[in-house]
């Protein structure tokens, strides 16, 4: 039986794996968390950091593992491509590749080199090399981290200082980069690229909350964004040049952007299919299983491309709480066999600590809602915030619930 790594044991990897065991793969994963969601569908658990490229490549060496691969996270692409290239596996790109599209500062210089559009920014790792010509507000990132985690919207220098600090600090490589903030409608676009054509599957609508001016979280998408003919021409054009200038090809292709009158910037964009399930939703939504398309893709076998497009709204809401240690998530069976949503996704398990709406990373869940027209979508999302609660371990309900109070469309 051949062996295969998967990187990450969050819910997204679960179907991953799913994929590989029907193709009659023996599947090792790999995860730092004692108890991720995705333990019980392994073959094998180890615990280690999918970070830790030496690590990861040892492993891969010690279990004789035919290839290894993830699916809808950032960061476990570079190790992806470190361990396929010392071992000779068949992989999507390589790992000067994905240091280019795993770096926000590589990936930064790329699109200014090669013209797409994209805010203005500086690099660097002291501060004092000062900011240059950028006008406040302005957002702060690591350069190399996941879910939004230590992304902050700074107005002054005192915030500046506060935030720059703080990315560096959570970044791997202790850099940062600092950019001007765009104005406009945030939309995400799930595309998959196959044989140098760029096929854009999904816009999606994304719906943030803001703490303190500072911190933005992603808690709801609605699905399709309302865009024009022009903007989704522009986006086309824009994902196209995103592919020439980083020569992906065979592969998904995940674009944050922000949209005004039309016109398209790039926040920044990633060689993966989007998490929180977004495989599920695609695939739903548009018929086309992006997940399986993507393994064969990484394995060099066939893509066949069939859609067949659902007409209905979706929207996901995801789940957030206050500090806590998560228990699990009560929905009453109900809402599902009565059609109000499709599915009730949690991304934790019982036991893990929970710091609190900071990231999009602190997500406890998310729940999938179709419906033929807005008002009837929102209806149906507060319905089933009404209904459910969010447990700790003492079996208090830490939902947050004031995130939730607005109407949402």
């Amino acid at each position: 039986m051949k062996k295969v790594i998967v990187l990450g044991g969050g819910v997204d990897q679960i179907g991953l794996i799913k994929d590989l065991q029907e193709r009659g793969y023996y599947v090792i994963l790999i995860d730092y968390f004692s108890n991720p969601l995705a333990k019980p569908y392994a073959n094998k658990h180890i615990q280690e950091s999918t970070l830790d490229q030496d690590k990861v490549l040892e492993i891969a060496v010690q279990e004789k593992v035919d290839n290894i691969m993830t699916a809808c996270t950032d960061q476990a692409l570079l190790t992806v491509a470190y361990v396929a290239e010392k071992l000779g596996f068949h992989t999507q790109f390589s790992f000067s590749q994905a240091k280019n599209i795993t770096n926000k500062l590589c990936m930064k210089q790329i699109m200014v080199d090669a013209g797409i559009p994209t805010a203005a920014y500086v690099n660097v790792q002291e501060l004092e090399a000062g900011i240059g010509e950028l006008r406040y507000p302005l957002m702060v990132k690591p350069a190399d981290c996941n879910g939004s985690f230590g992304v902050r919207k700074v107005h002054n220098e005192v915030e500046l200082k506060e935030g720059f600090a703080n990315a560096i600090k959570v970044s791997r490589t202790h850099s940062a980069i600092i950019e001007e903030f765009k104005e406009g409608m945030e939309v995400s676009v799930d595309a998959f690229i196959m044989d140098g054509s760029v096929h854009i599957l999904m816009y999606s609508l994304i719906k943030k909350k803001i703490f303190n001016d500072s911190i933005s979280i992603i808690y709801q998408t609605l699905i399709p964004a309302p865009l024009s003919e022009l903007a989704k021409k522009n986006m086309q054009q824009v994902l196209e040049q995103i592919a020439d200038a980083f020569h992906l090809d065979n592969t998904p292709l995940l674009v944050q952007t922000i949209v005004k009158d039309d016109t398209v910037n790039v926040i920044e964009f990633s060689a993966r299919i989007g998490g929180g399930l977004k495989y599920k939703t695609i695939k739903e939504k548009t018929g086309f299983d992006i997940l399986h398309a993507n393994v064969n893709c990484i394995l060099g076998e066939k893509v066949t491309m069939e859609m067949n497009e659902d007409p209905r709204l979706y929207s996901r809401t995801h789940l957030y709480c206050f500090p806590s240690v998560f228990g699990q998530i009560d929905c009453p069976n109900s809402l599902i066999s009565d059609g109000i949503i499709d599915e009730m996704s949690p991304t934790k398990t019982c036991g893990m600590e929970v710091s609190g709406a900071t990231a999009s990373r602190d997500r406890v869940g998310s729940f999938l809602v179709k419906a033929g027209s807005v008002e009837e979508l929102d209806d149906r999302i507060r319905l089933v915030l009404d209904s459910i609660k969010v447990m700790d371990v003492d079996g208090k309900d830490v939902l947050y619930r004031d995130l939730y109070r607005d109407r949402f469309f």
